[in-house]
């Protein structure tokens, strides 16, 4: 009789305990099928915000305060927002005191432009572009919003906010000389050798004198961007005889007429320019910038600059068998090369042109290296951008500095 009721309880325990553990496992049972049922969400790789057309995931404001209207918000989607922009470089003065670019840059007033670049947000820079209406050439002017703020883009306010003065007269672009002179001269004035510019649309810089080559450097990154710097055509050719023969230009007219020429160009998709003048009228408004990255900047136009430049300059002579340069020595980075008899097939200036080039690219990487805590590739590089420049054999240094 015990016997068969300890039987009977042991039963009851066993039916219990079963009970339980099915009890217990019935919410984890939903829950994995809860889970197992649910629609899978497609992932996206992760879109580098300096990349162009890339746009901050953390901003939230409302496209009523990005956009004036339909239009504007259709060309920053289909055009703008695929843009990236055109980097501007500080440039040290002092480092190119043996060249006429610190005469062109004092007696213009233009130091201001040649000061440490400041960032914003890559997405204002392409709503600034993309709000742009009202555009009047004659003026010239235009008109802006940016995160609700109006911003009327007239001359007097361009020079006011850069701190560059206004020339009313100028002689840059209608000068009849400008229009009249030919292509030969054009290149007689900045070649180290006389030359012909011949039926090319476009002709190489690498042959500039030691002057019009840096100042062409200068009008490439700060006065007058454009995407290369290693030829040139016949209108930038007239805005560089300009500079190089102090010809009146007016900055503030010059800087609305680019910008008003890259926002109705939508053949080339060019860049966007002058980001870091932007970025100043923008500070003038007190816009707020939304937490997205900034826009990168690249090395400044200095003393390694010189040095790069003219072991490069050095070496096409020692390539090509050319005389001596006419332009002066540089006082900042001088020649160690000297003239000296050799029977060998290196002479002793091959040798020491192989040298400047080595101890420039050392100098360079240092200069990066310091730099390491902040983006010194160029200006929105896509990797298409970089398989393009390795692709065609450019030097690292090459790239950065010349």
């Amino acid at each position: 009789m015990h016997t068969y009721s300890l039987f009977n309880i042991l039963v009851i325990f066993e039916l219990l305990g079963t009970f339980l553990i099915v009890f217990l496992s019935f919410p984890l049972f939903l829950f994995t099928l809860v889970v197992f049922m649910a629609p899978k969400r497609k992932s996206t790789p992760a879109r580098n915000p300096l990349r162009s057309g890339a746009s901050s995931s953390s901003d939230l404001a409302p496209l009523s305060l990005r956009f004036r209207d339909d239009n504007a918000h259709k060309a920053f989607s289909e055009n703008f927002s695929r843009r990236g922009v055109h980097s501007k470089r500080q440039v040290i003065l002092a480092d190119f005191a043996d060249t006429d670019l610190p005469t062109v840059i004092h007696n213009r007033e233009c130091e201001s432009l040649c000061d440490i670049p400041v960032t914003c947000p890559l997405v204002l820079i392409q709503e600034f572009y993309s709000n742009m209406h009202g555009i009047d050439r004659s003026v010239p002017l235009f008109f802006t919003c940016v995160r609700g703020t109006c911003i009327p883009i007239t001359p007097q306010f361009v020079a006011d906010v850069l701190r560059v003065p206004r020339i009313e007269f100028p002689d840059y672009p209608s000068c009849e000389h400008l229009w009249t002179v030919s292509k030969d001269k054009l290149m007689a004035a900045f070649y180290e050798r006389p030359s012909d510019w011949g039926d090319r649309q476009f002709t190489p810089c690498r042959p500039f004198a030691k002057g019009p080559r840096f100042i062409n450097m200068v009008m490439t990154f700060v006065l007058h961007p454009l995407s290369h710097y290693n030829s040139i055509i016949e209108p930038r050719a007239q805005f560089l005889l300009s500079l190089l023969e102090h010809l009146t230009i007016d900055f503030p007219s010059h800087f609305i007429l680019s910008i008003i020429d890259v926002h109705l160009d939508s053949a080339s998709r060019d860049k966007l320019v002058f980001p870091f003048a932007i970025t100043r009228i923008l500070r003038h408004f007190s816009v707020h910038f939304p937490s997205s990255d900034h826009f990168a900047v690249i090395c400044a136009i200095d003393y390694a600059t010189v040095k790069h430049s003219e072991a490069q300059f050095q070496s096409r002579q020692s390539d090509s068998g050319a005389p001596p340069s006419r332009s002066a020595p540089s006082h900042s980075a001088p020649s160690t090369s000297a003239p000296s008899p050799s029977t060998s097939d290196v002479s002793l200036g091959d040798i020491m042109a192989q040298l400047q080039r080595m101890d420039a690219r050392l100098d360079i990487m240092a200069q990066l290296q310091r730099m390491d805590e902040r983006p010194c590739w160029p200006y929105c590089m896509t990797s298409s951008d970089h398989g393009r420049i390795f692709s065609r054999g450019y030097s690292f240094t090459t790239f950065f500095c010349f």
